[in-house]
């Protein structure tokens, strides 16, 4: 990791991560409001739905994703509050590092989804069953044991993803932009196929969720 100035903007998605005796507990929370080298506002985290309970002191090792960087930091509890919603002030953070991600910001990833190509004419079963290898706010790369189409050709994905603990379910319009079909002796299973999709006028609420589960995702693999 190296030194770079670290920047918050209202929105970020930040990870906290307990210093002591609960390693393995990480939570997401968003950026709310800051103070330069006063405080950080954020959301508080939430168990099952129920805003969770801090002292004041409470140490967080963080992590925040802002452009193709991961940021590391410490910081601290210095109040917590219920009104008008709950809500931490951290200790603004000193000091910080960071690491160079790939520009591509594409997470790796194994979700199942299923696929419709939209050209009626091209006799493709609705519905098709494919699983997501990983996933960008541009695109995905999805694998399938049956034909989804071929380049060029206008298709929709279902999805479920979850993002801050809330699951989301999207219709996401998408071409293809590049397929593998099978028989290959590369592939691990020779009866697939793959595909690169690339997202086609998204919505803004869609675009957001996206980049949400992205961040998370990359994130998550860089801990």
């Amino acid at each position: 990791m190296g030194k770079k100035k670290l920047k918050f903007s209202v929105g970020d998605a930040l990870q906290l991560q307990c210093t002591r005796g609960q390693e393995e507990d990480r939570y997401y929370v968003k950026v709310i409001g800051f103070l330069e080298h006063r405080s950080l506002i954020v959301t508080t985290p939430r168990l099952d739905g129920v805003p969770m309970s801090f002292r004041e002191g409470h140490l967080f090792v963080s992590r925040l994703l802002s452009g193709n960087s991961v940021y590391g930091f410490e910081t601290s509890v210095l109040r917590t509050s219920l009104h008008p919603y709950p809500y931490l002030h951290l200790a603004y953070p000193a000091k910080s590092a960071h690491l160079i991600v790939r520009k591509a910001h594409r997470a790796q990833t194994d979700i199942i989804v299923s696929v419709t190509n939209e050209d009626s004419a091209g006799g493709y079963t609705e519905n098709q069953s494919a699983r997501i290898r990983d996933i960008s706010t541009a695109g995905i790369a999805v694998s399938s044991l049956q034909a989804l189409g071929k380049v060029d050709d206008l298709v929709t994905v279902n999805i479920k993803l979850t993002v801050a603990g809330i699951e989301e379910y999207q219709v996401l319009p998408a071409v293809i932009r590049n397929c593998i079909a099978s028989p290959d002796p590369e592939l691990d299973d020779p009866q697939e196929f793959r595909y690169g999709l690339e997202f086609q006028l998204l919505e803004d609420q869609q675009t957001l969720v996206l980049h949400g589960f992205v961040n998370e995702q990359l994130v998550r693999q860089l801990t």
